[in-house]
């Protein structure tokens, strides 16, 4: 009788507490924020929790939470929170992995997001970026016990448009801002009518002139690269740069037909 008392001494010294959540218990908005401010070393008072949406993934009986919310730390780059969220063994809150998408193609660019959502039972993370857009990428994934994470089962990117270069050959030449004209279509068109203008502007030139205009053609594409980076507004910088230039090659192939006489 006296070792047990010791015993339970010696655990109440230690510190020893039963969980205070079983695995199956309700994940509440309190929880939540109390895991976010820790993990995401964020103020709670600043989590703003734009959807917390209770379902079973896993299978288990019970449910699972998807979580969008902001923590006053993202700007705008998307909710700073955007995952499932289960208990552990030990009632503890975790996240739910899934696993990394590697696509053949890269098709988002600029600032980059996503936003999970529920579908037919299964995860969908749509993804968007500075471009415009509307789901360039759509990932649908299903809960894989086995692997212990979500697995795609489905994804949806993005097709690449008409330009008046080859889009694989800009790829593998790792430029960005070509690859990104690939993707848009108000952009691609722009591509090809400026292919057009250019042509057209070259067949009036003497052989001599000629070159002087291709110089000047590939200094502006530089221009073009430099000064609309692949970032914020890129695409109404790049509309303004096509528009312009297309505009100023129509000019000069106006110009050489009035300077050239009729036969």
């Amino acid at each position: 009788m006296k070792s047990l008392g010791i015993l339970l001494l010696l655990a109440s010294a230690s510190g020893a507490q039963q969980p205070t959540h079983r695995p199956s218990d309700a994940i509440g908005e309190d929880d939540l924020r109390a895991y976010i401010a820790k993990q995401y070393e964020c103020e709670p008072d600043k989590i703003d929790f734009v959807r917390v949406e209770p379902f079973d993934f896993l299978g288990k009986g019970y449910n699972q939470v998807l979580v969008l919310a902001s923590t006053g730390l993202e700007g705008s780059s998307g909710p700073g929170v955007n995952s499932i969220f289960t208990r552990d063994e030990q009632g503890g809150l975790k996240e739910i992995a899934k696993e990394e998408v590697k696509l053949e193609h890269r098709v988002l660019f600029g600032k980059v997001f996503s936003v999970l959502r529920i579908e037919n039972g299964l995860l969908v993370e749509e993804f968007g970026d500075s471009s415009g857009r509307e789901n360039p990428l759509v990932i649908k994934y299903k809960w894989d016990a086995a692997k212990d994470r979500f697995v795609a089962v489905d994804i949806k990117a993005a097709k690449t448009y008409p330009t008046s270069y080859d889009c694989t050959k800009a790829e593998s030449e790792r430029n960005e801002t070509a690859q990104a004209i690939c993707y848009v279509e108000s952009l691609a068109k722009l591509d090809v009518e400026l292919g057009e203008a250019y042509k057209a502007y070259l067949a009036g030139l003497a052989a001599d002139s000629r070159k002087s205009a291709i110089a000047e053609q590939r200094g502006w594409l530089r221009e073009r690269d430099q000064e609309c980076p692949i970032y914020k507004w890129w695409v109404d910088c790049l509309e303004e740069k096509y528009d312009a230039r297309i505009d100023e090659l129509k000019k000069k192939t106006d110009e050489q037909k009035k300077r050239t006489p009729s036969r």
